[in-house]
């Protein structure tokens, strides 16, 4: 039952929610997605290699069916390239923390975008299987309570 209840939570949680809990649909994520998308470029110091790195991360992600330590080293290996590509156009200090912190954010924003559609049926699957459990540790409890207070056991308070 744990087991089970500790694997519910971790797909849920790879399900992306509004502030107060919503699911987000999948036009909703993409929307954020555009939006950081958007934000990268409007900032003055992103240049072009910047956002073709970007880009081209987004591709990788959103085309194939990566395992989740794939796409953690390709996330990795993206950030790397963006952090030369700024060190490389001498942008340093503040700002570049600025873009990077954009950048994790989209790269986020992406990977969610990859596993909404596939942790929403694990979801469904996982209810099916959870529910079962669920029902028998309440039946249990009652069958609990019922003979423990059947034999004479009494509150002590």
């Amino acid at each position: 039952m744990v087991l089970s209840g500790v694997i519910g939570r971790f797909i849920y949680v790879q399900i992306p929610r509004t502030v107060e809990g919503r699911e987000l649909s999948l036009a909703e994520v993409k929307n954020l997605q555009n939006d950081m998308e958007e934000e990268i470029q409007q900032n003055p110091l992103a240049n072009e290699e910047l956002l073709q790195i970007i880009k081209d991360n987004n591709v990788k992600i959103g085309s194939s069916r990566n395992s989740f330590i794939n796409n953690y080293i390709q996330n990795r290996n993206t950030l790397r390239k963006v952090k030369a590509s700024l060190k490389k156009h001498q942008v340093v200090g503040e700002k570049a923390d600025e873009i990077i912190s954009a950048v994790r954010n989209e790269i986020n924003i992406s990977n969610k975008i990859s596993r909404l559609l596939k942790m929403q049926q694990l979801f469904k699957y996982w209810h099916v299987a959870h529910l079962p459990f669920a029902l028998i540790m309440l039946i249990v409890v009652i069958i609990h309570i019922a003979i423990t207070v059947s034999f004479g056991y009494k509150w002590i308070f």
